[in-house]
């Protein structure tokens, strides 16, 4: 059993196994675009699969969100206090800024839970100028 890098399933998620050839079960999240659009519902290589009950907040799994905001200065620091001081583990970033001054950040946090994901989110949401926020599917 693998966990799936295309969507990062994390415990909180509805996820389903897909039966791979050669390397056992890929798991997914049931909203994954390549279950979506590479495989057809009801295949025979398709299972049920769930999240062990008792899971351990000391495993960590990595979640990609994006953030879109109006470009400022201390817009950055900004978002890396919020996730500081949630003591989330910031594995990744990448910021570009377009011509018209809207920046696209791509961050990998560490998290264990969807619930502390949701929390980080709503937290980021509230910064001023940031006017979207996703996870990547």
């Amino acid at each position: 059993m693998r966990l799936s890098r295309c969507c990062n399933p994390v415990p909180g998620d509805e996820i389903v196994g897909y039966i791979t050839r050669g390397r056992g079960v890929s798991v997914h999240r049931a909203d994954c675009v390549n279950v979506k659009n590479n495989l057809i519902e009801g295949d025979a290589r398709l299972i049920d699969v769930s999240w062990y009950k008792h899971t351990s907040h000391t495993v960590a799994y990595l979640a990609e969100i994006t953030i879109k905001s109006h470009d400022r200065s201390g817009l950055l620091i900004e978002i890396t206090n919020v996730i500081g001081e949630s003591r989330i583990p910031l594995r990744a970033i990448n910021a570009r800024t377009s011509k018209d001054l809207i920046v696209t950040m791509h961050l990998t946090l560490e998290i264990t839970h969807t619930d502390q994901l949701e929390r980080i989110i709503n937290r980021i949401s509230s910064i001023r100028d940031v006017f979207e926020i996703s996870r990547n599917k």
